[in-house]
C-alpha cells in the first residue's frame, strides 16, 4: 500500500526481521535493487531524484520479534504540478 504517489516498499522474499541475518547474496541483491530503483526514479522524473528511504527492522531493546518482517520505504519529495 502506498501513502504517497510514487512511494515504493521494498520487501525481502525470505522472512527475516533484521539486516544482520541477511546472507551475502541477499545483501548484494538488495544493493543491486536499490541502484535500479533509484535509476528508475531518475529516469521517470528526468532529474537526479531526491528521496527519503527508511528501513524498518525488529525492535532491539526487548528480545526477539519473529513476527517482524524487515522492509524499506522510499518516499518521494513533495511534487509540484
Amino acid at each position: 500500500w502506498a501513502v504517497w504517489p510514487f512511494e515504493t516498499m521494498v520487501l525481502p522474499k525470505r522472512h527475516f526481521a533484521s539486516m544482520p541475518v541477511m546472507a551475502q547474496l541477499e545483501i548484494e541483491a538488495l544493493g543491486n535493487l536499490l541502484q535500479r530503483l533509484t535509476a528508475c526514479y531518475d529516469r521517470l522524473f528526468e532529474v537526479s531524484f531526491p528521496y527519503s528511504m527508511g528501513f524498518h527492522q525488529e525492535p532491539v531493546n526487548d528480545g526477539l520479534h519473529p513476527e517482524w518482517h524487515l522492509h524499506a520505504h522510499f518516499y518521494p519529495p513533495l511534487l509540484r504540478s
